[in-house]
């Protein structure tokens, strides 16, 4: 990947991470005060395009959907592909 690529990249999974956070804990913050809910498809949304690493910390962090076995497993699972990816991506320059 040319570096100008990998930056973009790099800034938009940034983004997309940070973005999924806020979600997770705008989401949290709604369940306390019993108000309307960000549905969980839309944070699986976000999960799977890229946003998995912020929803898992928000999870953490929030202690937010840590029983829900979309998340509880999906999460995990969805941080492992994005991370291999990344690595094939990064260091071996394609699959």
């Amino acid at each position: 990947m040319k570096t100008n690529t990998l930056l973009i990249v790099t800034i938009i999974l940034v983004l997309i991470n940070l973005l999924a956070f806020i979600q997770m804990f705008r989401d949290k913050s709604f369940a306390k005060k019993g108000q309307f809910r960000i549905p969980e498809v839309q944070l699986l949304f976000y999960a799977v395009k890229g946003g998995a690493f912020g929803i898992g910390i928000g999870m953490i962090l929030f202690r937010h959907k840590i029983r829900d076995y979309k998340f509880f497993i999906g999460i995990p699972i969805l941080i492992l592909q994005q991370s291999l990816l990344a690595y094939f991506l990064l260091f071996k320059g394609s699959f």
